[in-house]
């Protein structure tokens, strides 16, 4: 009976392709890049309770999305933060409680044990390794190291680079 009818195999061959490539579009889009494997949001779960509400709006506001930018996946609720991981799933990150001191965050390594230093120079002694392969200038905007935000002047890697090195500089 299908075999007369070519249409209704056409149909279910266009229909099994387009939800195969949804599904692939739809794992794709998972993954923050083709070369890694996707972010395991759970690890965030050793941070609950690290921040509190006003800590995280304000870096969240002023230094990791700025102007907003996190709204659409990132809510605040009363006792933590709601994320949007991928088109499905969100995870939860618990926030330290009003009046509530936040604990501690988890450390993986351990401070070197530096010599007692000069205060002039404290950073005698200490080696330092800057990458001198970010350019700035005209050359950043070509080489995509550069971002502008609102109406700012614009940032430009290789010129941050060079700023660093002029502030250690003095402390060497």
């Amino acid at each position: 009976m299908l075999c007369r009818r070519p249409y209704v195999w056409i149909f279910c061959i266009v229909r099994s392709i387009v939800l195969l490539a949804a599904a692939a579009a739809t794992a794709r889009a998972q993954m923050v890049t083709p070369l890694s494997s996707p972010p395991d949001w759970r690890r965030l779960q050793a941070y609950d309770g690290s921040l509190t509400a006003d800590q995280f709006m304000r870096w969240l506001d002023g230094v990791y999305a700025p102007g907003h930018a996190g709204q659409a996946w990132i809510r605040l609720q009363a006792d933590g933060v709601m994320i949007r991981t991928n088109a499905t799933q969100n995870v939860r990150l618990a926030l330290a409680g009003a009046g509530q001191a936040p604990k501690a965050v988890p450390r993986y390594w351990k401070p070197l044990p530096r010599p007692a230093t000069d205060p002039d120079h404290p950073l005698a002694g200490v080696s330092i390794a800057i990458d001198p392969g970010h350019l700035g200038g005209n050359f950043a905007r070509m080489e995509e190291r550069w971002f502008q935000l609102e109406g700012a002047e614009p940032i430009r890697e290789g010129d941050l680079t060079l700023r660093v090195a002029q502030v250690l500089a003095p402390q060497l």
